[in-house]
């Protein structure tokens, strides 16, 4: 914590504790006892106003206002004195006011309306735009409740309560009440999940269709483990039992994901564990185990990729039933598998090629540094068990191409069938491994009749080389435009097996091929940072043709949302068709989407009339300042935020009124208390609020919560004998079960701060944090005035009587969205005219 004495300007958000008075200093004496009432206050600036001394009025009012709510007679004489002054900013801000409670008492406002747009002709643009968050944002929170998205529905009928009026204000608070109620239901049930936690992650338990998980965890991330591997597992049948799922048996493996690598090789008996080890498949224990590859630095991605190769395993060992198998075909196949890419709907794609083996293997093919004799060293490898890390490479490259060399004239994949009869015979014949090969790869009637394996070896190379390579490491655009006339390519292919009554290669495989190029488009070469609507809506249209509803509607969302964001160019009509073709795709994710789509169509709206605000002759900082900050937080937008924090700024800097006076009170039910036994004693007659106990306590109003930037101020009385321990202040934040900041006075009358924080027992722990010295303490005086400003940022500034203000940031900021009171150690603390000051 940083104290910043009087001359200190504080950066950052606007605060609130801007002198109300303009142009003028803001004099605190010790006590007002004789401070005019309201009626006083107004019966003088009245008899002003009637000698046309629109100064005296404006000065009196902005004054007496700093310590009072005032009315609408108060607020509409100071906008006219304002008015009359040219100083319209100001003027519109307090004519806002008054019209403002004007309405709210059902009063006639016509008059008052008038004088508004005379001084501020965008009033009315204002007042439309208001009405409009009000009733689209409704909408949208009704259809998101139907939908059953209460969260979100809460959300933004929270946001938009204060605004909505008459009708749409009624149906706010009536499905208010009601989604209240049943979320208050649910946090019930749900309480015990409200947990965090510094160690790993706990162990979640999970039986898949085909899988036992036990996996620290987040649970969404066990339940994507989950359907992936689920999804996954048919590729693995494909490819090992030719589609033949009953001889994958029904014993369940268990997957096994540690939190850390520490962790995972604690598992581990073959000797010192390598530093790159990644998981593995124990056959003994039907066990695959890796770890959370966050804990390094990773990313899901990569445990991914581990689990693909180490889960394939599994199928090679229910193949071998204890027979040998060579390595290549063994490892190979496994790596076959990293390449496999995992969709956001949960799906896998069947493999494309596994980068990093594809980098490795076209390095040594070009350059050399790998097996002695490349391909014919790895598969004459004999030996049981793993080979050396070189060789790696080279098996996946061989399998990759067994799995996915297309004949240019049918798309089919001819040499699968030579693969499974070669992955049979070889388990009787692992030390034939060569012999077997060229028995099955080599022949006039293989698919490319190779005589010898150099012929293979270099038919082989130049695919590798030429075709798949590029697909992968050639610049963006060339990859870009290789990879869509491989889409196009499939597609036609689709469209024409519809019309075929055996077509060689099915429709439904040449569509996934075709969405695993536009996949690969997506993800790793336009990238999140540049969707391109035109690849999201062919994948879209190919999920539909595949019936994978979920996934057509996630892409749907993001082009509607490109449209939104200024990103792609549609016309209206177009426009319609994606979001009723959404709709039908996923009835309750369009409840999410229409409500985004609203929230940035009224966002747009709000930063047009900002524009108008900026490029006015005559400025109207305030009023921008004013109207930034309502729809920021109406819309929760950044863009409208961040103007707001500038305009606020601006405003503090020209000494403009910020903010509305509210004052403390209420009944006794609304005060939140901080002790885990019985409320202390709280007081509340009398036109003052008091607070008695030995015990430290505070007490908020919750009648009013604060954000960000905040004024609290009132004249505090220590009552009665002051005692050694006694501590009488504000709370200037405090929430339930939440930290607590309180300012207040020692027994000597130095100024503090303490913190009030929840204790892991129940019930909150009162401590001093830090002690402000005033070159004027209280001593035994018992009455003074206290002003505290929040700022952004942990921004906080005290006045105190006839010291200088203390400017200082706190660490940690405040507890926000929070409350305000008072609270007492040893003694009894009481408020005299005791008001917020919030935007």
């Amino acid at each position: 914590m940083r104290a910043l004495h009087a001359a200190i300007t504080l950066s950052g958000a606007a605060l609130l504790a801007a002198p109300l008075c303009l142009g003028q200093p803001d004099p605190l004496s010790a006590a007002r006892p004789s401070a005019p009432t309201h009626l006083d206050a107004l019966g003088e600036a009245q008899a002003l106003a009637k000698a046309k001394n629109w100064e005296g009025v404006a000065a009196l009012l902005l004054e007496h206002l700093k310590r009072t709510p005032g009315s609408g007679a108060a607020y509409e004489l100071l906008g006219r004195s304002l008015l009359e002054l040219e100083r319209k900013d100001e003027a519109a801000h307090y004519l806002g006011r008054a019209r403002e409670l004007a309405d709210q008492a059902g009063q006639r406002t016509s008059s008052l309306t008038s004088l508004l747009r005379k001084a501020d002709p965008l009033s009315s643009k204002r007042e439309a735009f208001i009405k409009r968050c009000a009733r689209d944002l409704f909408e949208a929170a009704e259809k998101l409740a139907k939908a059953e998205h209460i969260d979100r529905s809460l959300e933004i009928l929270e946001r938009i309560e204060p605004i909505a009026r008459d009708k749409v204000g009624r149906e706010v608070g009536q499905l208010l009440e009601q989604l209240r109620a049943t979320r208050e239901e649910v946090d019930l049930d749900s309480a015990a999940l409200d947990t965090e936690s510094d160690g790993p992650l706990p162990l979640v338990v999970l039986d898949s269709e085909h899988y036992h998980l036990e996996c620290n965890l987040e649970p969404e991330v066990v339940e994507l483990v989950a359907d992936t591997m689920d999804d996954i597992h048919s590729s693995y049948v494909d490819v090992y039992f030719d589609g033949n799922a009953k001889r994958a048996g029904s014993s369940k493996p268990t997957i096994r994901i540690h939190p850390t690598w520490d962790e995972m090789v604690t598992e581990w008996t073959a000797g010192t564990p390598s530093p790159g080890l990644g998981g593995w498949w124990s056959p003994s224990q039907n066990r695959v185990v890796c770890y959370d590859t966050r804990d390094g630095g990773g990313d899901l991605d990569q445990m991914l990729r581990t689990l693909f190769h180490e889960a394939s395993h599994q199928f090679m060992t229910l193949l071998a039933r204890g027979r040998g198998v060579p390595a290549w075909i063994n490892e190979g196949t496994s790596t076959f598998f990293e390449g496999s890419v995992a969709m956001a709907d949960h799906r896998v794609l069947w493999p494309d090629a596994a980068t990093t083996r594809l980098s490795s293997l076209s390095r040594m093919l070009t350059q050399g540094g790998g097996p002695t004799e490349g391909a014919r060293t790895v598969v004459d490898y004999a030996k049981p068990g793993s080979y050396d890390g070189n060789y790696y490479a080279f098996g996946w490259g061989l399998i990759y191409f067994l799995q996915q060399w297309e004949d240019p004239e049918t798309l089919t994949y001819p040499y699968r069938d030579y693969y499974a009869r070669y992955r049979e015979e070889s388990m009787d014949k692992v030390s034939q491994s060569m012999e077997l090969f060229e028995e099955v790869f080599l022949g006039e009637k293989t698919p490319l009749g190779h005589l010898s394996f150099d012929d293979f070896d270099r038919d082989w190379q130049a695919w590798i080389l030429n075709t798949v390579r590029p697909l992968h490491e050639e610049p963006s655009p060339a990859r870009r435009k290789l990879r869509l006339a491989q889409v196009d390519k499939y597609m036609a292919a689709a469209d024409l097996a519809t019309e075929t009554k055996k077509p060689p290669v099915p429709e439904e495989e040449l569509l996934t091929r075709a969405l695993g190029h536009l996949e690969y488009v997506r993800t790793n070469i336009d990238g999140p940072q540049a969707p391109q609507a035109e690849v999201l809506l062919a994948q879209a249209d190919i999920m539909e043709r595949l019936d994978r509803k979920p996934g057509a509607a996630a892409l749907l969302e993001q082009v509607l949302d490109l449209a939104d964001e200024g990103l792609w160019t549609v016309d209206e009509e177009q426009r319609l068709a994606l979001e009723e073709r959404l709709k039908q795709l996923d009835k309750r994710n369009w409840a999410l989407r229409n409500a985004r789509s609203r929230t940035k169509s009224l966002a747009r709206t709000a930063s047009g009339i900002l524009k108008s605000y900026a490029e006015r002759k005559t400025p109207l900082t305030l009023r921008a300042s004013t109207f930034a900050t309502l729809a920021a937080r109406v819309l929760g937008d950044e863009e409208l935020l961040a103007s707001a924090q500038t305009l606020g700024e601006a405003a503090r800097d020209a000494n403009l009124i910020l903010g509305r006076i509210i004052a403390l009170g209420g009944s006794q039910k609304e005060w939140l208390h901080n002790l885990n036994t019985k409320a202390p004693t709280l007081d509340l007659s009398g036109g003052t609020i008091a607070l008695s106990s030995v015990r430290p306590a505070g007490m908020v109003w919750t009648g009013v919560t604060v954000r960000d930037e905040y004024a609290l101020r009132a004249t505090l009385i220590r009552d009665g004998e002051l005692h050694r321990g006694s501590i009488h202040g504000l709370v200037i934040a405090g929430a339930k079960d939440q930290r607590w900041t309180l300012v207040g006075f020692d027994r000597e009358g130095h100024l503090g701060i303490w913190a009030s924080i929840p204790s892991s027992g129940g019930g909150m722990t009162t401590k001093k944090i830090d002690t402000l010295y005033l070159e004027k303490p209280l001593g035994d005086e018992l009455m003074t005035e206290l002003s505290i400003t929040v700022g952004g940022n942990g921004h906080l500034r005290i006045e105190v009587s006839d010291n200088e203000a203390i400017e200082m940031i706190l660490d940690p900021p405040l507890t926000s969205p929070a409350h305000v009171g008072l609270f007492v150690r040893d003694g009894r603390v009481r408020l005299m005219d005791a008001v917020i000051e919030t935007r």
